[in-house]
């Protein structure tokens, strides 16, 4: 995807002739959406995910983006969404591993609300323990001001 030495690209965001962390993720993000051949299609365009038409042009992205923050990616916060300026931000990869479709969701006692690896650390436990307790049947209830797990009672 790289550009001849020397060359200068139109919108202005390729550096020593590579294009810049925002172009990258722009045209990730059409690939994914329009290109058939592209290995993320099946799970964007071919799923029915578009993006905004004035997205076509880079500068339209960019203008309503803005620039690529260092250590983030273009991330949609609603899955089933399309990219729009209204449905995509700039997110951490910490951010977009809660944000997946898989991510398992826990409701602590308080009624909040939090992905599993968020839930265990609010817990001082692993996710992993999580996971387990969930496999054994145990379910969350709150005593006093800390969260814990106790195996359900069987009832004869």
């Amino acid at each position: 995807m790289g550009m001849p030495p020397g060359h200068v690209a139109k919108h202005g965001h390729a550096f020593d002739g590579k294009p810049s962390p925002t172009y990258r993720s722009w045209h990730k993000m059409r690939q994914r959406c329009n290109n058939p051949n592209d290995m993320g299609y099946a799970s964007y365009g071919g799923r029915g995910i578009k993006h905004d038409p004035r997205w076509s042009d880079y500068r339209k992205f960019l203008a309503d983006m803005g620039k690529r923050p260092d250590g983030r990616t273009l991330d949609r916060i609603d899955n089933e969404g399309d990219y729009c300026a209204a449905n995509c931000r700039w997110a951490t990869k910490a951010e977009q591993d809660n944000n997946k479709k898989q991510t398992q969701l826990w409701e602590l006692p308080d009624g909040t609300v939090m992905p599993q690896r968020a839930a265990a650390l609010a817990m001082g436990n692993h996710e992993n323990t999580l996971m387990r307790w969930k496999r054994e049947g145990k379910v969350l209830q709150r005593d006093e001001d800390k969260v814990w797990l106790y195996p359900q009672r069987k009832t004869n």
